[in-house]
């Protein structure tokens, strides 16, 4: 973490960013093996806090599902989280219906319909939609009576509950799914004679404690506004703002522009080099947003207070202190992606994670990836001017500053970035 600024003539004193206020989201996985022992999957389950072992209390389907694909995908990321093998993803029925998990690659995940689901023709067709899309879709803890013949027809595979039932008990269940082409998954299998037993009957996939208890992950992330996504929601959805409308929302709030970043990271857009904010919303589209946004909406806490704006205010201002730069050097191309690069140069330690490992996570274009890194680019001076700035580091300033011909209007601009970093914080 840098320094906390030093007062420069004519600049406005900027408070210290306190890592520490930065939100713990956590999720767990338990691996998937097929008959040879080899990994097919890891099932994504909620967890409330890092220490919880199970998903027991009072949030609700809907919730649980909102909550594990926000933190798996947005805020740890597919790559660190699952790796090669698909994230298997429990749906609830709002889930199924909204269309939201449309934004999901389906290359890279698996949908568990729950088994609280009630399969009425709306659930049938979101499935039917879901498959035809190239989403490989499973049944969880499959009991269902006749009701459930249209899902089994779509289904790819059928999780059966086998903890403490001998191979006598389960034969009829598998006997009944045999005029069905689908795998069987064994689940809750405990031991080796229970994973034998499956073998014997027929399953491809198992999982359960004989192999691997499920393992929570915890990531810091930084706290998402819920009036913030309200409104970009509503934006989101209104065809006469424009993109450059958007970008100005979000930059008011850095939990949401990473979020955006990992969106389009991530999700099935195909896209890994992103330049700007206003570069990944056009990636993403409208209708992905929105539907992320909702996501957040339901899955978020709302914890805008005086010790998240202590958070956010360094990012700010360095994001808009280097913008402001390149804007008074003549430089309007570089402004954007200045403003990005300034904006994520301390998050890396305000989310606990390596500033490699976000850049990865992001698919940040090479010039911002450089300036982040320090490594040569058309970016990378400005940010070091403005991180040196903000420590008061003045033997450092003054050659880069010279260099790119800043140097007399440093304070009127870091003096400018506060303000504007203060004012918005005082808006959100």
């Amino acid at each position: 973490m840098s320094a906390q600024p030093v007062t420069a003539p004519g600049a406005a004193t900027a408070p210290s960013v306190h890592a520490a206020e930065a939100q713990a989201r956590c999720v767990a996985r338990q691996p998937i093996f097929d008959r040879e022992r080899r990994l097919k999957g890891y099932e994504l389950l909620f967890r409330s806090h890092g220490g919880a072992s199970s998903a027991i209390g009072g949030t609700s389907p809907e919730q649980m599902s909102g909550s594990t694909v926000v933190t798996g995908v947005l805020d740890i990321g597919l790559d660190q989280l699952t790796g090669p093998v698909p994230a298997w993803i429990n749906a609830s029925r709002e889930f199924l219906v909204s269309g939201v998990l449309e934004v999901l690659d389906a290359k890279r995940v698996v949908i568990e319909v729950l088994e609280t689901v009630v399969p009425d023709a709306e659930v049938v067709a979101a499935v039917q939609r879901l498959r035809e899309l190239g989403y490989t879709i499973a049944l969880d803890d499959f009991e269902g009576g006749p009701e459930w013949e249209p899902l089994l027809q779509m289904a790819q595979i059928v999780k059966l509950d086998v903890m403490n039932q001998t191979k006598q008990q389960i034969a009829p269940r598998v006997f009944r799914l045999k005029p069905y082409r689908v795998k069987l998954l064994a689940e809750r299998v405990e031991d080796q004679a229970s994973f034998l037993d499956c073998v014997s009957l027929g399953f491809e996939y198992f999982q359960g404690y004989h192999f691997r208890k499920p393992e929570t992950l915890q990531r810091k992330v930084l706290p998402v506004g819920m009036a913030r996504v309200a409104r970009l929601m509503s934006l989101v959805n209104d065809t006469r703002v424009t993109d450059q409308q958007l970008e100005a929302e979000l930059r008011a709030d850095p939990g949401l522009s990473v979020k955006l970043l990992r969106i389009v990271n991530n999700a099935a857009t195909g896209y890994h080099s992103v330049s700007s904010l206003r570069h990944a919303i056009q990636l993403a589209g409208r209708r992905t947003l929105y539907h992320w946004l909702a996501l957040l909406m339901v899955s978020s806490v709302p914890t805008k207070d005086d010790a998240e704006k202590e958070i956010v205010l360094q990012s700010l201002e360095r994001g808009r202190f280097c913008e402001l730069m390149a804007l008074g050097t003549g430089r309007r191309e570089q402004a954007d992606p200045l403003f990005l690069a300034g904006l994520l140069a301390n998050l890396d330690q305000i989310l606990g994670v390596s500033r490699d490992e976000l850049i990865t996570q992001m698919g940040l274009s090479g010039e911002v990836a450089a300036a982040l890194r320090g490594e040569p680019g058309p970016h990378t001076a400005y940010l070091a001017v403005a991180t040196a700035y903000a420590a008061g580091d003045w033997e450092r300033v003054a050659p880069s500053a010279d260099r790119l011909g800043v140097e007399e209007e440093l304070p009127e601009l870091y003096g400018a970035a506060g303000g504007w970093a203060r004012e918005v914080l005082r808006a959100a």
